[in-house]
């Protein structure tokens, strides 16, 4: 990715961002704080790494995308409208009667959606499953799940994660936000609570770690440095020598590989630190190999 790239990826969250508050505030309505959380991830997915093709979303061997956390419809709806699966003009419609932006996706009524989501913990399962028939097709996509870490506490997320090491396949946790905690940023300044204590969001890494290891995969803390991509890469490399039919060399110069199923946490009101941590993008390639 050359560097006049990654500025214009930064241009573009930086705008879908805008729209999104422009969206939600016409409306009245929505979750802006999960979707603003995930832009970087959704937007870089979408718009530079994802082998997709609007005029034909059914297309065979496509990549897949996964938004477990089904209440940041809107931030995967701008991302869709962007790559042309349905005009710009109709996001105005967003979460109105009759229309096909409802709150949460629906794979039924909006080409580019490849799941239904709203129940917490659907996600991990559905990505799994097209994983393995993928694989069963002969396919040698790629299958991202974006999950918020509050849907560990799902059993279903566990169940996934055990059956996806009971079919050999491997869970990385990557792991977005604070582990100390950070404040959540309002007009009014930091976020209290009713006590007047001041309130902070940090993720949960006990739970990531468990499930990881639920998932014979390991987790990973994304710090803003290039460690948590050389961490990734010694996990992929051992898989490659436990199992050679399983990691190709080839296709660690580019993305994670297809066969470990991608779980991204990213915290649901980390706002905060997304902002402060636009340039992390920018700096650490996170789907693709340092030159």
């Amino acid at each position: 990715m050359t560097n006049t790239r990654k500025a214009e990826l930064e241009a573009l969250c930086l705008r879908f961002r805008n729209e999104l508050i422009d969206v939600l505030h016409a409306i009245q309505t929505g979750h802006p704080g999960g979707s603003l959380s995930c832009c970087e991830i959704v937007t870089t997915l979408y718009q530079d790494i994802m082998n997709i093709e609007p005029q034909n979303p059914d297309m065979k061997g496509r990549d897949h995308f996964v938004l477990s956390k089904g209440h940041a419809a809107p931030m995967l709806y701008i991302n869709l409208a962007e790559k042309g699966y349905f005009p710009k003009e109709e996001m105005k419609m967003l979460r109105q009667l009759g229309s096909r932006l409802q709150g949460h996706p629906c794979a039924h009524k909006l080409p580019g959606v490849e799941f239904s989501t709203g129940p917490l913990g659907l996600g991990l399962g559905a990505g799994l499953g097209i994983m393995l028939a993928d694989r069963l097709q002969g396919h040698s996509s790629y299958t991202y799940v974006l999950l918020g870490d509050g849907e560990i506490e799902e059993g279903a997320i566990w169940e996934a994660a055990m059956a996806a090491a009971k079919a050999g396949r491997h869970v990385y946790v990557l792991g977005v936000g604070s582990r100390a905690g950070a404040e959540i940023p309002t007009a009014n300044g930091p976020l209290r609570d009713r006590s007047g204590a001041v309130v902070k969001t940090a993720l949960n890494e006990t739970a990531c770690r468990e499930l990881a290891a639920a998932g014979n995969g390991a987790y990973i803390h994304i710090d803003g440095s290039n460690v948590a991509q050389d961490q990734l890469q010694a996990q992929l490399r051992k898989l490659q020598q436990t199992d050679s039919g399983m990691v190709s060399d080839g296709s660690l110069n580019e993305q994670f590989q297809a066969v470990a199923l991608l779980l991204f946490l990213v915290l649901l009101i980390e706002l905060l630190l997304f902002e402060k941590q636009n340039a992390f993008f920018s700096r650490f390639r996170l789907f693709q190999r340092q030159a």
